[in-house]
């Protein structure tokens, strides 16, 4: 059976602790516990005891009974679990009567991994843990596998079919296309009678696995009366991967029906077919969250280096994209894992080919174990600016998958430059290159780093190198001419405008470029005719800004100040609504260089602002600008920062400084994810008063250094950046 790649399993070697508060009971479970191979059992009568072992040897598992009354509770203890790093390779039972049977749901949902009768006879314990033993075996001590067994049967016995199609339905999202998972969620669509989707979904597991033919001939015995699953063929299979929205581009219509079919035997709901890349491209900018792209590397009109490019230009960096093609060369690789590609799937398509490499892709969304992965997901969540999340997902790449020293300052790179830590970056980027981490993505971080330090030469060599590597990046070569443009050297940007055309001449960061250097050479007539072809001024007004704002920061007001008069010139006529965050930001540039009259008058001109947010910082500025001329002090900036503008095309818009404070509890309980401990956030059950008050308040758990160290979980890393 296929393991939830979380976290490591129950080590029947390892430290076990067993907790009741009669020591006659504890040495019978003890004993128990010896008859199926776990020898290293420790009794202590309290959950306060059992936390004080813990906080100087690590345990893998503990067995209480259903302690409720009193501090710490058996509630407390399983919270501790969620809450701690330390304790997360801590596996959890309890032991309940038949009236504590909400506490052993409750328990569940909490991480518990099993529950047990609290019988504690020689023949109650022993036949309790022959079947732990058995289910320990399957799930091949797999925590998660392990409680999902437990909670069926629980659900089962008390008749609950309607939760239980709930939990199978979890399960999916974590072990997606699983067949012994899927064989599950048959048997509780039978369960509550949803008999036709029952046979829909056995019939999906023949695709997969054809060899599960008899056992799903004895479920469809069994549970559906023997109803032949071609009786089935009205009803929509399970979505196995949790495909809601595919978008499929392929010049080969051909290939574009073979896709759509194959899609629909895993349930896919909406697949979107094109055989222009332009159309698709055009609805994807429409679109919000997509859940897969599936494309032809050899396009018409926008060939496959181009369209991958301007899919994540349009905002979409969290879809997996997967190649259909034979033609991708050992050049095209690099852009390829530049771009986030997750797989790569030949030409012709064959079903068993093109249903592994799309279940492979999704499973890796997932639970990844591939680093190209890791990477498009912490650079897909830096650009949303979810630095936290970024930072958990590359801890837990560095802790249970053990990423190479180099990777780690290249993440460490990466997250530092998104926070606005230029400095911190650079020497994380330089540190990872001289550790032979010298990939694409490597050099051009540091280049794009350099940049902002405004170190362009530098900038440029390191860009060179990356291009070296993968030619095709359009971004990069406009970051390359705007070096060069900052650097005076009119002729070599433009030079680099004119290999970007020739790569992708439509590409919208290429005009961008190209209206910048209009700019810094003083030809505003060629900047505004620039300006006016462009399709999206928005987005150029905002590169143009910011392309200011970091001039300005680095203390080069005067040329700040020149840069933003040549912007507000050269927009065209239909554009002058557009100009107000512009005008705000010439207006700090004065204020900078202390020429406050002139701060007043660009505030001024902007009128009336286009957006509440802006119009408060435009009060906020004129009222402080005021009280500085009329009592004749130096005006400071302050926590003014520059209006926001758009995220351009090469590097983030705007410097965000990490949080100040951070809830180690909630920050704690935010890096677990569903299935991390047991069937914590997969199995969830309805609010309970009392038994949620028990919970309230954690023990104090203070583990000794050498616990802490040998934990890679990584919390206290995360509360250091």
């Amino acid at each position: 059976m296929e393991t939830s790649n979380s976290r490591p399993p129950i080590d029947p070697a390892g430290n076990i602790i067993v907790i009741d508060q009669s020591s006659g009971s504890r040495g019978s479970i003890m004993a128990a516990l010896r008859e199926i191979g776990f020898m290293k059992a420790t009794g202590v009568g309290t959950i306060r005891d059992a936390v004080n072992f813990l906080e100087s040897e690590k345990c893998t598992w503990i067995l209480c009974t259903m302690i409720l009354d009193g501090e710490p509770n058996v509630m407390q203890l399983l919270k501790m679990g969620l809450i701690h790093p330390e304790l997360r390779d801590t596996r959890i039972s309890v032991f309940a009567g038949p009236e504590e049977l909400a506490a052993v749901r409750q328990s569940l949902a909490l991480g518990a991994i099993s529950y047990h009768d609290k019988n504690f006879s020689k023949q109650a314990l022993t036949d309790e843990f022959a079947r732990f033993k058995a289910v320990f075996a399957k799930a091949r001590g797999d925590g998660t596998q392990i409680a999902a067994d437990y909670i069926r049967a629980f659900l089962k016995k008390g008749t609950q079919h309607a939760d239980l199609l709930k939990f199978e339905q979890a399960m999916m999202g974590q072990f997606p296309a699983n067949s012994a998972v899927l064989m599950d969620l048959a048997r509780a669509q039978a369960l509550a009678g949803e008999t036709e989707q029952a046979a829909a979904t056995l019939g999906q597991i023949l695709i997969l696995d054809a060899s599960k033919q008899e056992e799903v001939e004895r479920v469809r015995t069994e549970l559906l009366h023997g109803l032949p699953l071609a009786a089935a063929a009205g009803a929509r299979g399970t979505n196995l991967l949790g495909l809601k929205k595919v978008f499929v581009v392929d010049g080969d219509t051909a290939a574009l029906a073979a896709a759509e079919s194959m899609l629909g035997m895993i349930g896919a709901e909406s697949c979107q077919l094109f055989s222009n890349p332009e159309d698709a491209l055009k609805k994807l900018k429409e679109e919000g969250e997509v859940d897969l792209i599936i494309h032809e590397w050899r396009l018409p009109k926008v060939n496959g280096p181009l369209f991958i490019q301007r899919v994540r230009q349009l905002g979409h960096d969290r879809a997996p994209i997967v190649l259909l093609s034979s033609l991708v060369t050992a050049q095209d690789q690099n852009l390829t894992r530049e771009m986030g590609v997750a797989r790569v799937i030949e030409k012709p398509l064959r079903k068993e080919d093109f249903l592994e490499g799309i279940i492979w892709t999704m499973k890796q969304e997932v639970k990844p174990t591939d680093i190209k992965i890791f990477e498009r997901k912490i650079l897909a969540l830096l650009a949303k600016r979810r630095f936290d999340d970024a930072v958990k997902v590359k801890e837990r790449l560095i802790g249970e998958f053990k990423a190479s020293k180099g990777a780690t300052h290249y993440f460490d790179a990466e997250i530092d430059y998104a926070r606005g830590k230029y400095e911190d970056a650079k020497l994380q980027a330089i540190e990872g290159i001289k550790l032979g981490f010298n990939s694409v993505r490597m050099f051009n971080l540091l280049g794009k780093t350099l940049m902002r330090l405004r170190d362009f030469e530098a900038a440029i060599k390191c860009f060179e190198k990356a291009q070296a590597m993968s030619p095709m990046n359009v971004l990069r070569l406009c970051a390359m001419a705007d070096c060069n443009c900052e650097l005076k050297k009119t002729t070599e940007s433009q030079d680099q405008i004119d290999k970007a055309k020739q790569v992708d001449a439509g590409n919208d960061a290429v005009g961008m470029s190209e209206a910048n250097l209009a700019l810094s050479s003083g030809d505003l007539q060629r900047a505004t005719k620039i300006l006016r072809q462009l399709p999206n001024l928005d987005d150029v007004i905002s590169y143009l800004n910011n392309r200011g704002i970091m001039t300005a920061r680095a203390g080069h007001a005067e040329e700040a100040i020149s840069f933003y008069n040549k912007v507000i010139e050269a927009l065209p006529e239909t554009a002058s609504d557009k100009s107000a965050t512009v005008r705000y930001n010439l207006a700090l540039a004065h204020a900078r260089g202390g020429e406050l009259e002139k701060a007043v008058h660009a505030l001024k001109t902007i009128g009336k602002a286009p957006d509440a947010h802006l119009a408060a910082k435009v009060a906020s500025l004129q009222k402080r600008l005021a009280e500085s001329i009329a009592k004749g002090t130096p005006f400071a900036l302050n926590s003014d920062a520059p209006a926001a503008a758009k995220k351009d095309a090469s590097v983030p818009d705007v410097e965000v400084a990490p949080d100040a404070s951070v809830d180690v509890e909630a920050l704690s309980t935010l890096a677990i994810g569903p299935g991390d401990v047991g069937c914590y956030a997969i199995f969830t059950v309805p609010p309970d008063e009392a038994l949620d008050k028990l919970a309230k308040k954690v023990p104090v758990y203070k583990p000794r250094e050498t616990i802490k160290r040998a934990e890679s979980g990584g919390i206290e890393r995360m509360m250091k950046r």
